[in-house]
């Protein structure tokens, strides 16, 4: 069972109430050498006893003196580990349980009238203040349960990770994707640069490209999202504790537009800039002889702009910043060591010296080859 053991003066609040009605105080007496004990109709059905009937609990004989109807600090009390068993402290002394090793929960309910509501929060801090070994926790009216407090701001911040990894995971995928798309479409820029077209004009068709199918992505994920809780609803009616209200929220659907298409222009401007500046034999030669070329000044500004804002989002909009700013931090590190592991790869390589086996030579050459894909690979794995 989860026995509770209260005082005289509880209820502090609200009423205790038996399901045969009478004083539910009066039952938990001691009467006849017993002291009374209340309990639940499942406590019973266990047992095989009725009211009126002797429980023996540690070393006390106690009388069930009736079913609880009402109990008006069960929800505050949280989850039960077993059907609950009502006794006075008296009873409790008597069975002997209270002993080194025991797990007890105390509870002390204090009174602020409503008169002295603002000085909920200053006496809680007192409270903290003047007893800071404790160990106790604190819960006031508008914090009725502080556990499930610190379990919303936990899941909080696991969401907050959760987004931020896709946000980054998204943009290395996009990257990617680009980079692929470029690099496919050489032939077609190369020959419209041979036939007049300017750079800022191929930039400029590839990028509504990329945009179009960003957009139509986003248009994709926002329906799911604006869908998903209402099918998750119905699917969890029965799971769920209480009555769930999904609704549509446009500010963060909105939100999430904003987060795809900075990701999407943060991740591709390198790519798509990087061949408006190649030369049209650089892009027909460049699979073979990649070119060292670094996209132009103004890309390279809108790129750390896009990204300077989608940093700042997420930082300023997350639910705790400290982790957001940790978790960027932590990922500015990761890209660097990523990038210094590419790196280190490629010269293993370059060093490997004479190899036997002509597939293990190419394949160890092709690690180091100029225009490699070592360092996107290496990235996109860790």
């Amino acid at each position: 069972v989860e026995l509770k053991a209260v005082d005289a003066a509880y209820p502090h609040a609200g009423q205790l109430m038996l399901a045969s009605g009478g004083d539910a105080r009066a039952a938990l007496d001691l009467r006849d050498g017993r002291h009374g004990a209340l309990v639940v109709p499942e406590l019973l059905e266990r047992l095989g006893v009725s009211v009126g009937d002797a429980i023996a609990v540690g070393n006390a004989q106690l009388r069930v003196g009736g079913v609880i109807a009402n109990e008006p600090d069960r929800l505050a009390d949280g989850i039960g580990l077993g059907p609950r068993l009502l006794i006075s402290e008296e009873a409790l002394e008597e069975t002997g349980l209270v002993r080194p090793g025991s797990l007890i929960r105390w509870t002390y309910r204090t009174d602020i009238s409503a008169s002295r509501v603002g000085n909920i929060a200053a006496v809680q801090e007192a409270a903290k203040q003047q007893f800071p070994l404790a160990g106790w926790r604190i819960r006031t009216r508008d914090n009725a349960s502080p556990r499930l407090s610190r379990n919303i701001e936990r899941f909080a911040q696991f969401l907050t990770l959760v987004g931020l990894t896709a946000l980054v995971v998204g943009g290395v995928g996009v990257a990617n994707a680009v980079a692929s798309f470029v690099d496919m479409k050489r032939p077609a820029i190369a020959t419209l640069k041979c036939l007049g077209a300017s750079g800022q004009l191929i930039f400029r068709i590839y990028f509504l490209q990329i945009l179009l199918l960003a957009a139509a992505g986003i248009v994709i994920g926002l329906a799911v999202g604006a869908l998903l809780p209402f099918i998750a609803g119905v699917f969890l009616a029965d799971l769920l504790p209480i009555d769930s209200a999904p609704g549509f929220f446009p500010l963060q659907l909105l939100l999430a537009a904003v987060y795809g298409m900075l990701v999407t222009i943060s991740f591709s401007i390198w790519p798509l800039g990087r061949a408006r500046e190649l030369p049209a034999t650089s892009l027909f030669a460049d699979r073979a002889i990649p070119a060292s070329m670094k996209p132009h000044r103004d890309y390279r500004l809108i790129q750390a702009i896009t990204l300077a804002a989608l940093v700042a989002m997420a930082i300023g909009l997350a639910v705790d910043r400290r982790i957001a700013i940790v978790f960027v931090v932590a990922v500015l590190t990761v890209f660097l060591i990523l990038r210094v592991i590419s790196a280190l790869i490629i010269t293993l390589a370059g060093r490997a010296g004479a190899i036997r086996g002509t597939t293990l030579r190419l394949a160890v050459r092709n690690i180091q080859r100029p225009g490699a894909l070592t360092s996107s690979v290496v990235l996109s794995l860790g």
